[in-house]
């Protein structure tokens, strides 16, 4: 089955930081893990946040960010939907417009979703999308 993976857990593979760290691997080698543009974005922030706080060197950002550019997790761009849909999918479940991205995807592929954000989740389940359960 395909998964969505949103930056919440592509941050925590990344860093090392949270439980799904085994689960994003095996979807790696089996090349089932998709993510909107959002996430590429929304992840590179972390990263520059996590070295402007000095916890990591510009040298690990660099190599963070060349593993990322390296994995096989498709990447699709924004697809031809009006801004009013996006709002109608945030809006039953008071997500952001970025979480509503990833929930939006998971519809359109049919697809399970990995995430750690718990708003997030819980619209997941409200909509009847399957979740990686970690």
């Amino acid at each position: 089955m395909t998964s969505v993976v949103d930056a919440s857990a592509t941050r925590a593979w990344l860093f090392g930081e949270a439980d799904p760290c085994d689960w994003i691997e095996s979807c790696l080698k089996s090349g089932s893990l998709v993510a909107p543009s959002l996430c590429q974005l929304e992840v590179v922030h972390a990263v520059l946040k996590k070295e402007r706080q000095h916890v990591i060197t510009p040298q690990q950002s660099d190599t963070f960010l060349q593993i990322l550019d390296a994995i096989s997790i498709e990447i699709v761009p924004p697809h031809e939907r009006t801004l009013q849909h996006l709002a109608s999918v945030a809006r039953p479940h008071q997500l952001s417009s970025y979480d509503a991205t990833y929930l939006d995807l998971a519809i359109n592929r049919n697809a399970e979703l990995l995430t750690l954000d718990n708003n997030l989740r819980d619209a997941a389940r409200r909509s009847s999308i399957p979740l990686v359960e970690i």
